[in-house]
Protein backbone atom coordinates (compact mmCIF):
# COMPACT_ATOMS: atom_id res chain seq x y z
CA UNK A 1 0.00 0.00 0.00
CA UNK A 2 1.27 3.36 -0.75
CA UNK A 3 1.78 5.30 2.06
CA UNK A 4 3.27 8.95 0.31
CA UNK A 5 2.55 11.37 -2.54
CA UNK A 6 5.12 13.59 -3.43
CA UNK A 7 3.57 16.39 -4.92
CA UNK A 8 5.35 18.98 -7.04
CA UNK A 9 4.65 22.21 -8.70
CA UNK A 10 6.43 22.91 -11.61
CA UNK A 11 7.17 26.17 -14.39
CA UNK A 12 8.68 26.11 -17.19
CA UNK A 13 11.02 22.96 -15.50
CA UNK A 14 11.38 21.05 -18.74
CA UNK A 15 14.96 21.51 -18.72
CA UNK A 16 16.36 19.68 -15.23
CA UNK A 17 12.81 18.10 -13.64
CA UNK A 18 13.87 14.68 -15.06
CA UNK A 19 16.59 13.81 -12.70
CA UNK A 20 13.96 13.81 -10.26
CA UNK A 21 11.79 11.82 -11.71
CA UNK A 22 14.42 9.18 -12.65
CA UNK A 23 15.69 9.15 -9.42
CA UNK A 24 12.51 7.52 -7.92
CA UNK A 25 10.88 6.05 -10.64
CA UNK A 26 11.27 2.47 -9.12
CA UNK A 27 9.58 3.13 -6.13
CA UNK A 28 6.52 5.11 -8.51
CA UNK A 29 6.31 1.98 -10.99
CA UNK A 30 6.15 -0.67 -8.08
CA UNK A 31 3.39 1.17 -6.31
CA UNK A 32 5.81 2.15 -3.08
CA UNK A 33 4.85 5.95 -3.88
CA UNK A 34 2.49 8.26 -6.22
CA UNK A 35 3.60 11.46 -7.81
CA UNK A 36 1.26 14.12 -8.45
CA UNK A 37 2.52 17.06 -10.86
CA UNK A 38 1.20 20.61 -10.96
CA UNK A 39 1.90 22.45 -14.23
CA UNK A 40 1.10 25.92 -13.60
CA UNK A 41 0.90 27.16 -17.11
CA UNK A 42 4.44 26.18 -18.77
CA UNK A 43 5.22 27.42 -21.98
CA UNK A 44 8.09 25.47 -22.66
CA UNK A 45 6.09 21.95 -23.09
CA UNK A 46 6.74 20.78 -19.26
CA UNK A 47 3.31 19.01 -18.99
CA UNK A 48 3.34 17.61 -22.34
CA UNK A 49 7.27 16.06 -21.66
CA UNK A 50 6.55 14.80 -18.03
CA UNK A 51 3.86 13.17 -20.16
CA UNK A 52 5.28 11.43 -22.84
CA UNK A 53 8.52 10.20 -21.19
CA UNK A 54 7.02 9.63 -17.35
CA UNK A 55 3.63 7.83 -18.10
CA UNK A 56 3.57 7.25 -14.66
CA UNK A 57 3.16 10.30 -13.25
CA UNK A 58 0.05 12.37 -12.35
CA UNK A 59 -0.20 15.71 -14.41
CA UNK A 60 -2.54 17.98 -13.70
CA UNK A 61 -3.02 21.10 -15.57
CA UNK A 62 -3.88 24.48 -12.96
CA UNK A 63 -4.86 26.50 -16.53
CA UNK A 64 -2.60 29.27 -15.58
CA UNK A 65 0.09 30.14 -13.10
CA UNK A 66 -2.09 29.36 -9.61
CA UNK A 67 1.43 30.05 -7.68
CA UNK A 68 3.38 27.50 -5.39
CA UNK A 69 1.03 27.26 -2.18
CA UNK A 70 -2.35 27.09 -4.27
CA UNK A 71 -0.38 24.54 -6.69
CA UNK A 72 0.68 21.80 -3.88
CA UNK A 73 -2.97 22.05 -2.36
CA UNK A 74 -4.28 21.54 -5.84
CA UNK A 75 -1.87 18.34 -6.14
CA UNK A 76 -3.24 17.38 -2.67
CA UNK A 77 -6.48 17.49 -3.73
CA UNK A 78 -5.95 14.35 -5.36
CA UNK A 79 -3.51 12.58 -3.01
CA UNK A 80 -4.66 9.48 -1.02
CA UNK A 81 -1.76 9.05 1.27
CA UNK A 82 -1.29 9.65 5.27
CA UNK A 83 1.97 11.53 3.80
CA UNK A 84 2.88 14.19 1.45
CA UNK A 85 6.38 14.85 0.07
CA UNK A 86 6.40 18.24 -1.29
CA UNK A 87 9.26 18.39 -3.33
CA UNK A 88 10.70 21.14 -5.87
CA UNK A 89 10.96 20.74 -9.02
CA UNK A 90 14.59 21.50 -8.99
CA UNK A 91 15.06 19.06 -5.82
CA UNK A 92 16.43 15.39 -5.77
CA UNK A 93 15.94 12.87 -3.24
CA UNK A 94 16.67 9.04 -2.94
CA UNK A 95 14.02 6.62 -1.75
CA UNK A 96 16.44 6.18 1.35
CA UNK A 97 15.95 9.60 2.25
CA UNK A 98 12.58 9.87 2.09
CA UNK A 99 12.32 6.25 3.94
CA UNK A 100 14.44 8.14 6.97
CA UNK A 101 11.98 10.98 7.33
CA UNK A 102 8.83 8.56 7.02
CA UNK A 103 10.38 6.38 9.78
CA UNK A 104 10.98 9.67 12.17
CA UNK A 105 7.44 11.06 11.56
CA UNK A 106 5.95 7.26 11.93
CA UNK A 107 7.86 7.56 15.54
CA UNK A 108 6.62 11.16 16.93
CA UNK A 109 3.22 11.36 16.70
CA UNK A 110 3.63 15.50 17.86
CA UNK A 111 5.91 15.93 14.68
CA UNK A 112 3.92 17.83 11.83
CA UNK A 113 6.76 18.06 9.32
CA UNK A 114 10.22 16.14 8.57
CA UNK A 115 13.01 17.81 6.40
CA UNK A 116 16.40 16.54 5.24
CA UNK A 117 19.57 18.06 4.98
CA UNK A 118 19.84 19.46 1.51
CA UNK A 119 23.20 20.34 -0.79
CA UNK A 120 22.88 23.31 -2.89
CA UNK A 121 24.92 22.61 -6.41
CA UNK A 122 28.19 24.73 -4.92
CA UNK A 123 27.80 22.41 -1.98
CA UNK A 124 26.59 24.93 0.53
CA UNK A 125 23.77 23.90 2.69
CA UNK A 126 20.48 25.18 3.53
CA UNK A 127 19.49 25.63 6.79
CA UNK A 128 16.54 26.02 9.24
CA UNK A 129 15.36 29.04 10.78
CA UNK A 130 13.92 30.51 13.24
CA UNK A 131 10.37 32.34 12.78
CA UNK A 132 10.47 35.71 11.37
CA UNK A 133 9.98 38.52 13.24
CA UNK A 134 9.40 42.41 13.09
CA UNK A 135 12.74 42.86 14.93
CA UNK A 136 14.56 39.96 13.70
CA UNK A 137 13.78 41.46 10.24
CA UNK A 138 15.64 44.65 11.66
CA UNK A 139 18.51 43.07 13.13
CA UNK A 140 18.99 41.08 9.68
CA UNK A 141 19.14 44.40 7.99
CA UNK A 142 21.83 45.98 9.15
CA UNK A 143 23.84 42.77 9.50
CA UNK A 144 23.45 41.99 13.11
CA UNK A 145 22.05 38.61 12.95
CA UNK A 146 25.54 37.49 13.09
CA UNK A 147 25.24 38.52 16.68
CA UNK A 148 21.66 36.91 17.23
CA UNK A 149 21.70 33.43 15.42
CA UNK A 150 19.30 33.10 13.47
CA UNK A 151 19.40 30.05 11.39
CA UNK A 152 21.15 26.70 11.82
CA UNK A 153 22.27 24.61 8.89
CA UNK A 154 21.52 20.92 8.69
CA UNK A 155 24.70 19.03 8.53
CA UNK A 156 24.33 15.61 6.32
CA UNK A 157 24.26 12.45 9.01
CA UNK A 158 23.42 14.92 11.80
CA UNK A 159 21.14 14.05 14.58
CA UNK A 160 17.69 14.94 14.41
CA UNK A 161 16.78 18.73 15.90
CA UNK A 162 14.25 21.05 16.27
CA UNK A 163 13.25 23.72 14.40
CA UNK A 164 10.64 26.83 13.75
CA UNK A 165 9.99 26.49 10.06
CA UNK A 166 11.98 24.82 7.27
CA UNK A 167 12.42 26.11 3.79
CA UNK A 168 10.15 24.23 0.86
CA UNK A 169 12.49 22.98 -1.25
CA UNK A 170 11.71 19.16 0.29
CA UNK A 171 9.85 18.27 3.14
CA UNK A 172 7.51 15.57 4.46
CA UNK A 173 4.34 16.09 5.96
CA UNK A 174 1.66 14.23 8.06
CA UNK A 175 -2.51 14.54 5.97
CA UNK A 176 -3.68 14.94 9.96
CA UNK A 177 -1.50 18.22 9.99
CA UNK A 178 -2.06 19.56 6.83
CA UNK A 179 -5.78 19.03 6.53
CA UNK A 180 -6.19 20.95 10.37
CA UNK A 181 -4.37 23.94 8.37
CA UNK A 182 -6.29 23.67 5.56
CA UNK A 183 -2.96 23.28 3.69
CA UNK A 184 -0.88 26.50 2.43
CA UNK A 185 -2.38 30.06 2.64
CA UNK A 186 -3.92 30.37 -1.41
CA UNK A 187 -3.11 34.22 -0.40
CA UNK A 188 0.75 33.83 -0.73
CA UNK A 189 1.61 33.60 -4.82
CA UNK A 190 5.02 33.21 -4.32
CA UNK A 191 7.62 32.85 -0.71
CA UNK A 192 7.04 32.58 2.90
CA UNK A 193 4.16 30.01 2.42
CA UNK A 194 5.95 27.35 3.71
CA UNK A 195 7.00 29.51 6.85
CA UNK A 196 3.26 30.41 7.37
CA UNK A 197 2.58 26.78 7.19
CA UNK A 198 5.11 26.16 10.01
CA UNK A 199 4.09 29.01 12.37
CA UNK A 200 0.37 27.80 12.00
CA UNK A 201 1.59 24.25 12.48
CA UNK A 202 3.02 25.43 15.81
CA UNK A 203 0.42 27.18 17.04
CA UNK A 204 -1.43 24.33 16.80
CA UNK A 205 1.36 21.97 18.61
CA UNK A 206 2.99 20.28 15.85
CA UNK A 207 6.32 20.45 15.62
CA UNK A 208 9.07 20.70 12.89
CA UNK A 209 12.29 18.89 12.67
CA UNK A 210 15.43 18.52 10.63
CA UNK A 211 16.38 14.83 9.62
CA UNK A 212 20.17 15.12 8.78
CA UNK A 213 20.76 11.19 7.90
CA UNK A 214 17.75 12.24 5.07
CA UNK A 215 19.41 13.92 2.20
CA UNK A 216 18.14 15.79 -0.99
CA UNK A 217 19.91 17.93 -3.41
CA UNK A 218 18.62 21.36 -4.58
CA UNK A 219 19.24 23.69 -7.28
CA UNK A 220 18.38 27.02 -5.88
CA UNK A 221 15.54 29.12 -7.98
CA UNK A 222 15.89 27.62 -11.24
CA UNK A 223 12.92 28.64 -12.87
CA UNK A 224 12.78 32.25 -11.04
CA UNK A 225 16.36 32.86 -12.67
CA UNK A 226 13.92 32.69 -16.18
CA UNK A 227 12.52 35.75 -15.40
CA UNK A 228 14.41 38.68 -16.45
CA UNK A 229 12.88 40.48 -13.17
CA UNK A 230 15.16 42.14 -9.90
CA UNK A 231 16.23 39.08 -7.83
CA UNK A 232 16.83 39.33 -3.88
CA UNK A 233 18.60 36.16 -2.07
CA UNK A 234 17.82 34.22 -4.92
CA UNK A 235 14.17 35.61 -5.60
CA UNK A 236 11.71 37.03 -7.63
CA UNK A 237 12.03 40.64 -5.10
CA UNK A 238 8.62 42.12 -6.36
CA UNK A 239 7.02 38.55 -4.78
CA UNK A 240 9.44 38.44 -1.77
CA UNK A 241 8.93 40.87 -0.20
CA UNK A 242 4.83 41.46 -1.05
CA UNK A 243 4.53 38.06 0.86
CA UNK A 244 6.86 39.08 3.76
CA UNK A 245 4.56 41.96 4.18
CA UNK A 246 1.54 39.45 4.26
CA UNK A 247 3.26 37.59 6.49
CA UNK A 248 3.98 40.25 8.77
CA UNK A 249 0.72 41.62 8.84
CA UNK A 250 -1.30 38.35 9.37
CA UNK A 251 0.84 37.35 12.08
CA UNK A 252 2.13 40.65 13.77
CA UNK A 253 -0.97 43.33 12.22
CA UNK A 254 -0.63 46.07 9.83
CA UNK A 255 0.33 48.35 12.40
CA UNK A 256 3.93 46.19 12.84
CA UNK A 257 3.83 45.17 9.35
CA UNK A 258 4.61 48.86 8.45
CA UNK A 259 6.94 50.04 10.81
CA UNK A 260 8.81 46.91 9.65
CA UNK A 261 9.03 48.00 6.33
CA UNK A 262 9.67 51.82 7.03
CA UNK A 263 11.90 50.59 9.55
CA UNK A 264 14.20 48.50 7.15
CA UNK A 265 14.12 51.30 4.66
CA UNK A 266 15.50 53.86 7.20
CA UNK A 267 18.01 51.56 8.24
CA UNK A 268 19.14 50.51 5.48
CA UNK A 269 19.45 54.25 3.99
CA UNK A 270 21.47 55.21 7.37
CA UNK A 271 23.59 52.33 6.25
CA UNK A 272 24.54 53.08 2.95
CA UNK A 273 25.72 56.43 4.06
CA UNK A 274 28.07 54.91 6.83
CA UNK A 275 29.64 52.77 3.92
CA UNK A 276 29.76 56.11 1.65
CA UNK A 277 31.37 57.76 5.03
CA UNK A 278 33.84 54.99 5.45
CA UNK A 279 34.52 54.21 1.57
CA UNK A 280 32.34 50.70 2.33
CA UNK A 281 30.35 49.21 -0.30
CA UNK A 282 27.02 49.06 1.61
CA UNK A 283 24.87 50.80 -0.66
CA UNK A 284 23.90 48.04 -2.08
CA UNK A 285 21.89 46.38 0.31
CA UNK A 286 19.63 49.74 -0.02
CA UNK A 287 19.87 49.78 -3.54
CA UNK A 288 18.69 45.56 -3.56
CA UNK A 289 15.99 46.45 -1.46
CA UNK A 290 14.20 49.16 -3.22
CA UNK A 291 14.61 46.56 -6.32
CA UNK A 292 11.23 44.91 -4.15
CA UNK A 293 7.75 46.39 -3.38
CA UNK A 294 7.02 48.46 -0.41
CA UNK A 295 4.18 47.99 2.01
CA UNK A 296 2.29 46.10 -1.01
CA UNK A 297 0.25 43.23 -0.41
CA UNK A 298 0.04 40.45 -3.07
CA UNK A 299 -2.54 40.93 -5.30
CA UNK A 300 -4.84 37.84 -4.01
CA UNK A 301 -5.09 39.62 -0.70
CA UNK A 302 -5.45 42.94 -2.04
CA UNK A 303 -8.74 41.91 -3.92
CA UNK A 304 -10.24 39.98 -0.80
CA UNK A 305 -9.64 43.16 0.96
CA UNK A 306 -11.55 45.44 -2.08
CA UNK A 307 -14.04 43.13 -2.30
CA UNK A 308 -15.02 43.20 1.54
Amino acid sequence: MKEITVITVTYNSKEYIGEAFRTLENPCKNDILEWIVVDNDSQDGTAEFIEKEFPWITVIKSGGNIGFGRGNNLGYQHSQTPYVLFLNPDAVIDMEAIQSLLVFLKKHNKVGIAAPAIIEPEGSLQPSFLFPTPMRILIHAIGLDRFFKQLCYIEPGSSPRRADWVGGAAFLVKKEMFEQLSGFDPRFFLYWEETDLCFRANQKDWEIWTVGESVARHTNAVAAKTHNKAMHAGCISEYFFQSRYYYLQKHYGRVLAGITEIGELVLLFCYSIVGRIFNRSFKSKFRDRLSGTILQLPKEVESSISSK
